[in-house]
């Protein structure tokens, strides 16, 4: 279902085979500069489809703003501190997950699940989902973005799929599932006897190979 029983010629052709649009928006993202970055998130959250039912908000008040605060730049902002928290996050190390970073964690999918909004519509026939607040969907993918790649997977159902998951609906799911993601990369490692890093040969943080290894091809 995820890596640990995979070969290293077999994890290769995952990375090998995942979406070249998601790694050109990776480079885009990475290329952007921080006082851009709220556009950037909207645009690539946007084409990911991270909050699907329901709307992304804005970047910041531009005009006839269509949602009442927070926008995407105050949700950033927030959440600068816990990202810094995270700097040396590595989602090899069982040793990573500390109070301190699970806390920062717990934080950002608080912050969020702020990302999308309920936008007010009389002939919707179904309440919003989760009541217009961001899912893990939204949640992981952004925090992949703003960690550069420290903390993932994105967990989308394809990647939720493949870790054998169903749900995930709130910060400690978020976190467990996250440490199931480390218990599989350390099975993957011994079984190979090689690093996640050196069986892909990819400069990038463990986050990231992961959420290539298991995300779209």
């Amino acid at each position: 279902m995820g890596i640990a029983h995979d070969t290293i010629p077999q994890l290769r052709k995952r990375i090998n085979s995942f979406r070249p649009k998601y790694v050109q928006d990776w480079i885009a993202w990475m290329r952007t500069p921080t006082a851009d970055r709220a556009c950037e998130l909207k645009r690539i959250l946007g084409k990911w489809q991270g909050c699907r039912g329901n709307t992304l908000r804005l970047a910041a008040a531009e005009g006839y703003a269509l949602h009442s605060p927070a926008y995407l730049g105050d949700l950033l902002v927030r959440a600068q501190n816990h990202v810094d928290t995270l700097r040396s996050f590595d989602l090899r190390s069982n040793g990573s997950y500390t109070k301190q970073a699970c806390d920062a964690l717990r934080a950002l999918w608080e912050i969020f699940e702020d990302l999308s909004y309920a936008r007010p519509n009389p002939d919707r026939k179904r309440p919003p989902p989760r009541k217009g607040k961001a899912g893990v969907v939204g949640i992981s993918k952004a925090t992949l973005l703003i960690t550069e790649g420290r903390v993932g997977p994105a967990f989308d159902s394809r990647v939720r799929r493949k870790m054998g998951m169903r749900r995930i609906s709130n910060a400690e799911e978020w976190l467990s599932a996250l440490q199931r993601a480390t218990a599989d990369i350390a099975a993957f490692e011994r079984r190979n006897q090689i690093t996640l890093e050196a069986a892909t040969k990819l400069t990038l943080p463990p986050g990231r190979i992961y959420d290539m290894a298991l995300g779209p091809s």
